[in-house]
């Protein structure tokens, strides 16, 4: 039997029933054992064949929280099947990307029109796939699937700082909103997208 680890930081609502809409899709797949947990109640990687990491996106990065997390279990993490969820409010699609050699699974609700980062404003390069995945990729692994989904901004739960900056963010563009913007069926979808990844492996089969 596979064994498959969704661990997530709770630093996002948004990002903790995404993991739990995951969880529900893949609880069901035959010959899989799934558990879903905080990344800080993770006991150990070494059984798990394939570890699904969930966070938010924050300052074009996963949270710091995650990104210890993965530091902290590298050497195991490379022998493992590795997949990111990852939640943002605004993203745009580089058509000048030559690919990144796994799918990336982009929420149908971000409608930005997908144009060439050459020809993106600051904002929009620094929110694009592009960035996004590059950042991600240099201090971390190489996963076999990467999905992105609208999250939600609460001004209420974030950090003083936090609330601050996106204060600021939300005067200088209305492409970022306060609001509720997860789409549950867009996490379903890609989640089923995951079946073959977790029942039978993509990278090491």
């Amino acid at each position: 039997m596979r064994k498959v680890l969704i661990a997530y930081d709770t630093v996002s609502n948004a990002t903790q029933e995404a993991a739990s809409m995951v969880y529900n899709e893949l609880k069901a797949v035959d010959g899989v054992q799934v558990d879903l947990t905080l990344f800080r109640d993770v006991g150990g990687l070494s059984a798990y064949d394939v570890v699904i990491i969930g966070s938010p996106m924050r300052f074009k990065n996963v949270n710091a929280n995650i990104r210890k997390f993965i530091a902290q279990n590298m050497e195991t993490l490379r022998n493992k099947e590795v997949v990111y969820f990852l939640t943002c409010l605004y993203l745009i699609r580089d058509t000048e990307s030559p690919g990144f050699g796994f799918p990336v699974f982009m929420d149908p609700s971000f409608d930005a029109a997908p144009k060439p980062i050459s020809r993106m404003n600051m904002m929009d390069k620094t929110h694009s796939d592009t960035q996004y995945i590059d950042t991600l990729l240099k201090n971390s692994l190489d996963p076999v699937s990467i999905g992105f989904f609208k999250g939600r901004l609460d001004m209420k739960s974030l950090g003083v700082f936090s609330r601050l900056f996106m204060r600021g963010v939300l005067l200088f563009t209305k492409k970022e909103q306060i609001g509720d913007f997860l789409n549950p069926s867009a996490v379903s979808d890609w989640a089923r997208s995951l079946k073959e990844i977790v029942s039978v492996g993509r990278r090491f089969a």
